[in-house]
């Protein structure tokens, strides 16, 4: 299964209010929607072209495999600017995050050598939505956590005397490594399913029907 990730960022900012000092932080809200993989199963691939596809998981996945849209996180920051007259003093904080997590779209392809509807085609589908399910468990398993990570972040940032543009790029940064671990993490979760004891099983059903389609091409 191929993996990505991708990052956006969304923001906008309330009026400047005048102060004559950076006041205390806001409270921070924080919220985090899930973005489940829509599946589409495509049957339009030969044997041949999975191979092309997907060459290195061509001897492993037999007759299926699945691609994903990037790993996506969308936050839109809305922060709060203060600004003192005498002297002049710009403070920023964050104020609230909405972020949108997830996998916006998974494409199943199965060798057209698999009937549509048969025993075959049922047990290659059925490992290539383990893949799926997978995916499903890993972004629910993390939205606390993240919703958690953001919060913490947001207050740790505080009030700053500083341009927004500048908060914006101190949230980005502190963000980062918390995105590269989840794709770390979604692999090694992935990884628990490509397994040869499970290539071996999806390979043994049917009466050893898989099998021979496979050995049968070229």
């Amino acid at each position: 299964m191929k993996k990505f990730l991708s990052f956006f960022l969304i923001f906008f900012f309330l009026p400047a209010t005048l102060y004559a000092y950076c006041p205390p932080a806001p409270y921070v809200s924080v919220h985090v929607r899930p973005v489940m993989p829509a599946t589409r199963i495509t049957q339009d691939i030969t044997l041949t072209q999975l191979r092309d596809l997907a060459p290195h998981a061509a001897n492993e996945t037999p007759g299926g495999y699945t691609i994903t849209s990037p790993l996506t996180f969308t936050p839109t920051l809305r922060i709060q600017t203060m600004t003192s007259q005498n002297p002049p003093i710009t403070c920023a904080a964050i104020e609230r995050v909405d972020v949108e997590f997830g996998i916006e779209q998974a494409d199943i392809f199965i060798a057209r050598e698999f009937p549509y509807g048969s025993c075959a085609y049922r047990a290659i589908l059925e490992h290539e939505m383990k893949h799926i399910k997978m995916d499903e468990s890993f972004i629910a398993a993390q939205i606390p956590y993240l919703r958690q990570k953001i919060k913490t972040i947001s207050q740790e940032i505080g009030v700053i005397q500083t341009p927004r543009e500048e908060m914006i790029q101190i949230f980005l940064d502190r963000v980062k490594p918390i995105l590269e671990a989840f794709r770390a993490q979604r692999d090694s979760w992935q990884e628990t399913l490509d397994t040869p004891r499970e290539y071996a099983q999806v390979q043994n059903q049917c009466n050893g029907e898989i099998t021979k389609i496979i050995q049968n091409q070229p």
